[in-house]
């Protein structure tokens, strides 16, 4: 900061009267008035003045601190969890963490009621009666049956209408609070069986996005890769090391044009000189002899030919080749795809996505699929429709 913006600053804080303090002094001050912020506003050193705390304040447990909304301004973050702070503005600070806090209290204290409220304007136009077929009424109908049956109510005034309605959906299935004890925010979710296989799909695609290959155990993964895609990577690995050296691959060349030219003269030779030992009738024996050893020579020159090829390789044997390798290593492909240093969360690009989905919908619970609190789920009837319910916190 310039000079010049120093002295405004300070010739501004004088005029507007303001005193800044740093948290451990003012954690000093706290304990010398017994955390009532009103006697140090009361000090000559800050009556009537604006005091802004410099720093981030923790106060978390400390039972005695009254009045902090007195303060004009924290310049980094308040923790008042579980503090005996009823009233602080959210604007005074950067943050403000207040778990459990007096405050905090206050303002669960008041969204209960307010909760309430709503909720005895339903029950007093009986909204929830499943003879209206609502899908709510079903829904709240099979909630309170599970409620029931797990044994949750803790008085014969709760009905259905201690059931709050949330404003979210927890993958397609609508989310309730129940409002019948103390822990009013514990959380349920219900679902409509006939679309509980789109809840799990869209659960699992969505745990696949975020941790890829570690969204499930490696066996899942092996039964269900895309044969097709994992043969493709396998050859696009392997092929430029197949034409690098073809030869380490058991690949041979192929003859020349010019060898070929060479092959059809010898057997042409062949092919005559066999003809006139079967036709000429005055060859001697050591014509025919003769004959016979450059029939010899000819096949000797052929096989030397198609034993030593001077073209390119072939190309049927490197496919072949290509192929064989990929096909031996297929089952064996995770491991090598780790072994070739690539990201095992791109396992999940040679992966039967659907196959994966119905092979974790049956061998896994819904409720573990879809996150419950206990890995638990009830199925429950209400007027021929089957719900899903389970409790989520």
């Amino acid at each position: 900061m310039s000079i010049e913006k120093t002295i405004k600053k300070v010739l501004k804080e004088e005029l507007e009267q303001v005193v800044r303090i740093d948290t451990s002094d003012f954690k000093d001050l706290l304990n010398y008035v017994n955390g009532d912020v009103a006697t140090i506003m009361k000090l000559p050193d800050y009556r009537n003045k604006q005091v802004v705390i410099v720093g981030d304040l923790d106060l978390s447990g400390n039972q005695d601190i009254k009045n902090l909304n007195l303060i004009s301004k924290i310049e980094g973050k308040l923790n008042i969890a579980s503090s005996s702070v009823d009233v602080f503005d959210d604007e005074k600070a950067d943050s403000v963490y207040d778990y459990n806090s007096l405050r905090y209290r206050i303002k669960k204290q008041k969204e209960l009621d307010r909760k309430y409220q709503e909720l005895n304007v339903l029950r007093a136009n009986n909204e929830w009666d499943i003879q209206n077929g609502d899908e709510i009424s079903y829904e709240t109908e099979a909630l309170f049956v599970y409620i029931k049956d797990t044994e949750q109510l803790v008085s014969e005034d709760e009905d259905k209408y201690f059931i709050y309605p949330m404003k979210y959906s927890h993958y397609g299935g609508k989310m309730y609070q129940w409002l019948g004890d103390d822990g009013f925010e514990q959380e349920y979710v219900v679902y409509d069986k006939d679309n509980i296989y789109d809840s799990c799909t869209d659960a699992i695609e969505s745990r696949i996005d975020e941790l890829g290959f570690d969204a499930f155990n490696k066996w899942v993964w092996e039964s269900n890769l895309d044969r097709g895609e994992v043969l493709h990577f396998l050859r696009e690995y392997i092929t430029e090391v197949v034409y690098d050296a073809p030869e380490d691959w058991g690949v041979s060349k192929v003859l020349t044009n010019q060898q070929y030219k060479y092959i059809e003269i010898y057997e042409s030779k062949i092919q005559k000189l066999n003809q006139k030992l079967k036709t000429d009738t005055s060859l001697t024996d050591e014509q025919k002899q003769q004959i016979g050893g450059e029939i010899v020579d000819a096949q000797d020159l052929i096989d030397d030919i198609r034993e030593n090829p001077e073209g390119d390789y072939n190309e049927d044997q490197i496919e072949e080749a290509i192929d064989n390798w990929a096909d031996d290593n297929e089952d064996n492909f995770i491991n090598l795809f780790k072994e070739m240093g690539m990201d095992p969360k791109n396992i999940v690009d040679y992966a039967d996505t659907k196959g994966i989905i119905d092979t974790i919908i049956q061998e896994d619970s819904y409720g573990n699929i879809l996150g419950s609190y206990d890995g638990d789920y009830e199925e429950i009837d209400v007027e021929n429709e089957t719900y899903i319910v389970f409790r989520y916190n």
